[in-house]
């Protein structure tokens, strides 16, 4: 597939196991290349999101701290021995799900389709 027609990097992404082409330069050459593509996003924005994007999303909505609120600063150092037992049982039910999940076609309500709605 040439370059022109590669679908966008979001596409790959939001499917999974897909690729996108991408222009590299090394020195004076100049050449496409493939990467494989497959992550989560967090997209911020100001105000409403395109219907597009807002369809699929899990919205997270954040809120300002008000005028002399204290908010503690989050330390990584101080929650991940919290946090450890927590994520070695998530790893062991992901191994145990991932096959059984791959394999699952549930029925879909209607209401679940893959274009926003006018």
């Amino acid at each position: 597939m040439a370059a022109a027609e590669a679908p966008p990097a979001d596409a790959a992404v939001y499917v999974g196991g897909g690729k996108t082409t991408v222009c590299v330069r090394q020195g004076a050459n100049i050449g496409f290349k493939d990467f494989s593509a497959f992550s989560a996003k967090a997209i911020a924005g100001i105000g409403k999101l395109p219907d597009t994007v807002a369809d699929p999303a899990i919205p997270i909505r954040l809120q300002r701290r008000a005028p002399g609120e204290r908010v503690d600063r989050f330390r990584h150092r101080e929650v991940e021995p919290q946090t450890q037992q927590i994520r070695w049982r998530l790893a062991a039910l992901a191994d145990v799900a991932v096959g059984y999940l791959r394999e699952t076609r549930p029925k879909l309500p209607d209401e679940l389709d893959d274009r926003a709605l006018a």
